[in-house]
């Protein structure tokens, strides 16, 4: 079976499921496009680097869409997109989305061992990676994993200099190209069935080798749409995203905040004077997260030094919540707690 195909025998169930609008009969892609029209001077990411709205958003995405084409990824390519929280993992997946192609989400911490794997499990064509980050230097065992996966044809470094030969062209490259009218009219006849595979994320195991979780457009944005509603989530929310943007508790709201239309701001640590910082100057309401981090923001030994008072909101999952930990988010910060268990 193709990797895109819909299985025949789901097509009544699609349709019940369409019937009832749990599923929307939109794209990944579809959802950017129609936030961008509504909301185009709105602030839609903000990273180290830049701060983007809908509008640039939705011009980076198309432009790397794009050159990804330009340089042969098909229509049901898998890509392996490995980044973290950079405004450069939204702008790969949302091109990916756009150009029907199939990111595979890894990590920053998979090395060759994993990277490999899952390049193999799902015939990967390209896989989008830094050069260095932290301690972990990709560009020296990109060889050994392209020489077990022949089928990965390009590599993309991502905040490097390309000073290895071993990568086809930096991503900000591939981003700064002009797109013409026929490009744009490209891109359009290339968008994908809100019943394709939208991405593929490895299982969060702890014993052996990640397996492949395939979601269709039409099921993921059903889980978004009611996770946000149980959530309250509006247009006026900024989200704080310091877990890792591979794992699927991020993802969602990276998708979430184009889906409503909220500002998304991605840190790149998880220090607690760095989230409080963020939450103060970002006006955060809303923040994801892990129990282990709440603690030791709120265990933080003068947290009073900082204007916390616009967060509202915080959803933790992916370990259990101490209730002595919830009291406490209640008694310092006021919030509301929002238990996703493990």
């Amino acid at each position: 079976m193709s990797m895109i195909e819909f299985p025949r025998h789901r097509e009544e169930d699609a349709k019940w499921y369409s019937r009832y609008r749990w599923w929307l009969g939109m794209t990944l892609g579809d959802v950017l496009n129609k936030t961008a029209d509504v909301f185009p001077e709105k602030e839609a990411i903000v990273d180290d680097r830049v701060r983007l709205t809908y509008r640039e958003l939705q011009a980076r995405v198309d432009r790397l869409g794009v050159g990804l084409m330009k340089l042969g990824i098909e229509r049901g390519d898998t890509v392996l997109l490995q980044l973290p929280n950079w405004s450069e993992f939204v702008c790969s997946y949302f091109a990916l989305q756009q150009i029907g192609a199939i990111p595979v989400l890894l990590i920053s911490g998979y090395k060759q061992l994993e990277v490999g794997h899952l390049a193999h499990l799902t015939e990967a064509k390209a896989w989008i990676v830094p050069e260095v980050y932290r301690k972990i230097d990709y560009a020296s065992f990109v060889e050994e994993v392209r020489e077990k996966n022949p089928g990965l044809k390009h590599i993309f470094s991502v905040r490097g200099e390309k000073k290895s030969g071993v990568f086809t062209m930096t991503l900000e490259d591939l981003m700064g190209q002009e797109l013409s009218a026929v490009d744009q009219d490209k891109l359009s006849n290339r968008r994908p069935e809100a019943t394709d595979i939208a991405h593929i994320i490895p299982s969060g195991g702890t014993t052996g080798l990640p397996k492949g979780i395939p979601r269709t457009h039409n099921d993921y944005l059903c889980n978004v749409e009611y996770l946000h509603k149980a959530g309250e989530m509006n247009t006026q929310d900024v989200c704080l995203l310091i877990v890792p943007v591979g794992h699927n508790l991020a993802l969602l709201n990276v998708v979430g905040a184009i889906f409503w239309g909220y500002k998304l701001v991605l840190l790149d640590s998880t220090k607690p004077q760095d989230l409080c910082n963020a939450i103060q100057s970002e006006k955060v309401t809303y923040m994801p997260t892990v129990p282990s981090l709440v603690k030791r923001m709120i265990e933080l030994e003068q947290p009073q030094g900082y204007d916390l008072n616009s967060l509202k909101k915080i959803s933790a999952g992916g370990e259990p919540s101490p209730p002595d930990l919830i009291r406490e988010v209640y008694r310092k910060l006021g919030c509301t707690y929002i238990n996703e268990l493990g």
